[in-house]
């Protein structure tokens, strides 16, 4: 568990360095200043013919919808975009609306949304809240004490990781985004096709 805390704690860190990663702006769904999307390099080529590997994600833990232990590891193989958000914050509503868009109309295809609520009412108020949204393509997951957000140094909802099929990450993302526009799905397509 420390491992996984330190090891989230530097990754967040290189991200976050000017020199680490180009830096653009996504638009603040509040109105107020822009938040930040890190886009993390791509790894390089080693001298042995290898790639260097890429920041990996710690695995995170969190609760299914029937308040059931999962981890992250539990969707290996998979891309991943990993957000957290809570029923109080209007972006985190707006990122979920895109998100279950692209979830259920096939935008990207074998993409895994994992959306994990920080509300502290438990994990039945956070089902009610889905389906009161009519989000049928979000499944009901809770960061269980905000555990994984803290974990991760998450200071702002919606924040988002995208991930690829070997749990590298390949984006961080403060605030809301255009989750939905033709860009982005190319890009999730790219990533999905990739091995």
């Amino acid at each position: 568990m420390v491992r996984s805390l330190i090891a989230a704690a530097v990754i967040l860190a290189s991200l976050a360095a000017a020199t680490a990663a180009p830096v653009s702006r996504a638009a603040s769904v509040s109105g107020g200043p822009p938040a930040l999307t890190y886009m993390v390099p791509a790894a390089a080529e080693s001298d042995d013919g290898g790639n260097s590997a890429q920041p990996s994600m710690p695995d995170i833990g969190f609760a299914d919808g029937s308040g059931m232990g999962r981890r992250l590891s539990q969707f290996a193989g998979q891309v991943l975009i990993v957000t957290f958000w809570s029923s109080g914050c209007a972006a985190c509503l707006k990122d979920l609306g895109a998100l279950n868009q692209l979830s259920g109309q096939g935008g990207a295809p074998g993409l895994m949304v994992v959306a994990l609520s920080e509300d502290h009412q438990g994990i039945g108020p956070v089902r009610s809240f889905l389906a009161r949204q009519n989000l049928p393509n979000i499944r009901p997951l809770l960061d269980v004490n905000g555990t994984a957000a803290r974990s991760l140094g998450v200071s702002q909802l919606p924040s988002s990781v995208l991930l690829d099929k070997h749990g590298n990450i390949l984006q961080v993302i403060t605030g809301s985004y255009p989750w939905t526009s033709p860009e982005t799905i190319a890009r999730l397509r790219q990533i999905l096709a990739a091995p």
